[in-house]
């Protein structure tokens, strides 16, 4: 019986099946999504974790902003159910505000005013984030070790300020979940560039730590200051999507920050943590189409999440579509000479942040491993090809290159929905190869 990897929207390619082959699934992949989302998010803040229901956390003259991370899934339906929850909690004269971030904004997200009925629509208020403009800033507090915390103005004037976010894998963007949707997105830019600045040192941090040169990172997680920015901000209540495969919603949690995030990471690894007890020589893993993501942020997280499950010096083949379009971005329209001329990561990073962390990745994935990636058809922008051949990966688009790795290596592992699953090591330590099956 052959096996499938889905790979796209609904895409998948067939590959035979062999004893030296191990078909990965974790429960996610086949979990029924959210039927009626829009029913699911009232049922949610009806019945929030931690708290009374919304309406009860509301008075009528509050001044609320619903703060928007970037790359929730489904995010403008989320959005007006919210919109339309809290407005009828509020005086008919009261408005609320959406926050977004300028990706959104770029990518037409974060407006669903289309979606809802022309009275609420009209009491409805759009904002962009703007990190570099000092008038839409304000002074809040400072953190724990005495850096200056600046956010969006109308957060800091907000009477209640409701996140709005998603569950993620660890090791890419870093595992934010409830917390991440106001810090570092809504900072002002010199945050936003430490952030990135400590990112690269903790990766250093933790590459030294391996090799017994250090012992710990003096460096505080990014997790960590967004709960300290939450708390600051007397954050209270969030809403979670967990994601499942396609950009699609599995299942809805809102309440208290902490047991919002608490809880969505627990069922996020149930339906997407893959206890690994081997690492193999070939892993071909399927790159979903998300729309609220960019086809290189799809690629990267797939990347990331295959390199846990190579050998080192393997192959990864990535199954992509690269044509399907995608609707939030942040995309980046300089060649890679152009970003190599900025300097090393760390001063490309603080530059242009979330647009430049999949190439970075990239290029970490593959100091690891072999990188190709299949594609029914072939990439048609130039700019893709550049960045392409610069991070040194091959492409194709025949099956029987599939077939051939299939065959001849020694143990292979085919993963569908590579963009979403979180590898948890259960018996084997780092680095060290497994023998073929």
């Amino acid at each position: 019986m052959a096996h499938r990897v889905h790979f796209g929207a609904d895409q998948y390619v067939e590959l035979p099946e062999l004893p030296s082959v191990w078909q990965a699934e974790p429960p996610g992949a086949t979990a029924r999504e959210v039927s009626n989302l829009e029913a699911a998010i009232r049922e949610a803040l009806e019945g929030p974790l931690g708290l009374p229901a919304l309406s009860e956390c509301l008075t009528g003259d509050d001044t609320v902003v619903l703060a928007i991370r970037r790359g929730t899934p489904c995010s403008d339906q989320i959005i007006s159910t919210v919109v339309q929850v809290v407005l009828d909690c509020l005086t008919p004269s009261q408005p609320v505000t959406i926050l977004r971030t300028e990706a959104d904004a770029a990518a037409d997200r974060g407006d669903p005013r289309r979606l809802l009925r022309p009275e609420h629509a009209r009491r409805v208020i759009i904002k962009t984030h703007q990190a570099r403009n000092s008038d839409d800033l304000a002074y809040l507090a400072r953190f724990e070790d005495g850096r200056v915390l600046r956010l969006n103005r109308a957060l800091v004037e907000a009477d209640v300020v409701i996140p709005i976010g998603w569950t993620q894998s660890r090791g890419t963007w870093n595992r934010y979940s409830a917390f991440g949707a106001i810090f570092p997105a809504f900072a002002d830019y010199t945050a936003q560039q430490r952030h990135w600045r400590e990112v690269v040192e903790r990766v250093r941090y933790r590459k030294l730590k391996r090799m017994g040169k250090v012992r710990s990172s003096p460096l505080r997680a990014a997790s960590s200051l967004s709960r300290e920015a939450d708390w600051l901000l007397g954050t209270q209540f969030a809403l979670e999507a967990v994601p499942g495969p396609f950009g699609r919603v599995l299942r809805v949690m809102a309440g208290d920050v902490h047991r919002v995030a608490k809880e969505s990471r627990e069922e996020f690894l149930r339906q997407w943590g893959l206890p690994v007890e081997r690492r193999s020589d070939v892993v071909i893993a399927g790159v979903d189409y998300n729309p609220a993501h960019s086809p290189w942020e799809n690629l990267a997280q797939a990347a990331w999440t295959a390199a846990r499950l190579a050998n080192p010096r393997g192959q990864i083949i990535l199954l992509a579509d690269w044509e399907m379009p995608a609707r939030s971005s942040p995309e980046i329209a300089l060649s890679p000479s152009e970003v190599a001329a900025r300097g090393s990561w760390t001063d490309v990073l603080q530059e242009l942040g979330d647009a430049v962390v999949p190439f970075w990745l990239l290029s970490r994935v593959r100091r690891r491993a072999s990188l190709c990636v299949w594609s029914p058809r072939p990439v048609s922008q130039p700019l893709w090809r550049e960045w392409i051949d610069w991070l040194g990966i091959e492409t194709s688009n025949r099956v029987e290159v599939l077939q051939q790795w299939v065959q001849s290596a020694g143990s292979v592992t085919l993963l569908s929905h590579a963009t979403l699953v979180c590898p948890q090591r259960m018996s084997l330590p780092p680095h060290v190869p497994d023998r073929p099956a």
